[in-house]
């Protein structure tokens, strides 16, 4: 992905968008566009069983999020909180995406 990056302390200004672009694999870069899902200020995308993407996030969580045309680093975390999981699809994988510095 190419464009401006910044880090942030949070992700709350994301329910502005819709769409984001996932970048994962910092070796191999490898994108993917989702759904922006903004619950309680926090960041979340949600994977089906068996997507590559997903795969990825648990060799590495390290990530890239473009919001716009801005870029930012992030971490993914797994999340099994059922209040979190209850309002995506059922058996789906969410992750909280956790702003880094670059």
């Amino acid at each position: 992905m190419t464009g401006p990056e910044r880090s942030v302390d949070t992700f709350d200004f994301a329910s502005q968008f819709t769409l984001l672009r996932l970048e994962t694999r910092p070796d191999n870069p490898y994108a993917v566009n989702l759904r922006v899902t903004v619950i309680e200020g926090e960041l979340y995308v949600d994977s089906a069983t068996g997507r590559r993407w997903g795969k990825f996030l648990a060799d590495d969580p390290n990530v890239r999020i473009r919001l716009g045309k801005t870029i930012y680093p992030a971490r993914a975390e797994q999340i099994l909180d059922k209040d979190i999981v209850e309002r995506f699809p059922q058996g789906r994988h969410i992750y909280r995406m956790e702003p880094r510095s670059l």
